[in-house]
C-alpha cells in the first residue's frame, strides 16, 4: 500500500503495532533432546500473504534436527511459511510467503529523514508487547562501504539506519514505524559500543534495515 500521511497519536501507533506485529521463526526439534522448541523473533506484513523479516531470523544458527518455519499473528494464529521469495544476508532482510494468511499489510515509507519520530513494538528477550519510541538517529553505510547510487541493489543493500527506540534479542525483524504508521525500517542489530572490550558500554547502537532497502529487495 501507499505510504500514509495523516499523523496518529502514540496510543494509536501502539495499537497498530500490536495488531500488525508478527512472530516469525522456527518450531523445531534440537539435536540435544526430544522436546519441541520455539525460537521466534519479529516480522511484518507487506502484502496479505507476504511477510518481511530479518535474514538471520530465517537463516538461523540454531542446530535443528527437524523444524518448521512459521508466522504467528496477533491472534495467535499459526501459519506455515511456504517460500522464501527473496533474501539477502548483507542487508539482513527476507521476504516470505505465508500460506492461508489474510494479513493487513503495512505501507513502506522510503522518504523518512534524520530526526523523524520512530516507534517499535516487539518482544525483547521474551518480554512481549513492549512498545518504545525514539527518533531516527542517522543513516549510514555498513561494513565500511563508501556509498554510491542507492537505486542500485548491490549498493543499497549496505544502507543502514540507527534508531533510538529500545530493542533486544527477540526483536529482530520487527517493524519500526513513523508517526503515520508506515514502516521506516526493521530491527536488525544491537551493538554496545565502548573504547575497549573490558570497559562498560558508552553507547548502544540500535541498527535497522531501512524501508527503502526492503522495497529494493521486493
Amino acid at each position: 500500500p501507499e505510504a500514509k500521511k495523516d499523523q496518529l497519536t502514540p496510543e494509536e501507533i501502539a495499537q497498530l503495532g500490536r495488531r500488525s506485529n508478527l512472530r516469525v521463526g522456527y518450531c523445531f526439534l534440537c539435536t540435544k533432546c526430544d522436546q519441541w522448541h520455539l525460537n521466534l523473533a519479529g516480522g511484518y506484513a507487506i502484502a496479505p500473504d507476504v511477510v518481511a523479516t530479518c535474514n538471520h531470523v530465517v537463516d538461523t544458527s540454531a542446530e535443528i534436527r527437524e523444524g518448521y518455519l512459521i508466522a504467528v499473528d496477533a491472534n495467535d494464529q499459526v501459519r506455515p511459511v511456504t517460500a522464501v521469495m527473496a533474501h539477502s544476508n548483507v542487508m539482513d532482510a527476507a521476504i516470505l510467503r505465508v500460506e492461508g494468511a489474510d494479513l493487513t499489510p503495512l505501507p513502506l515509507n522510503d522518504e523518512v529523514q534524520q530526526g523523524a519520530a520512530a516507534y517499535c513494538y516487539s518482544s525483547p528477550l521474551g518480554q512481549q508487547h513492549y512498545f518504545s519510541d525514539g527518533i531516527v538517529n542517522r543513516f549510514f553505510w555498513d561494513r565500511g562501504y563508501r556509498g554510491g547510487d542507492r537505486n542500485d541493489l548491490l549498493v543499497s543493500r549496505h544502507l543502514r539506519v540507527n534508531f533510538s527506540t529500545d530493542w533486544a534479542p527477540g526483536s529482530s525483524g520487527s517493524a519500526v514505524l513513523d508517526q503515520s504508521g508506515n514502516v521506516i525500517g526493521h530491527v536488525s542489530v544491537i551493538a554496545p559500543m565502548s573504547e575497549a572490550k573490558d570497559t562498560a558500554a558508552f553507547i548502544t547502537l540500535h541498527t535497522g534495515t531501512p524501508a527503502f532497502v526492503v522495497k529494493q529487495l521486493v
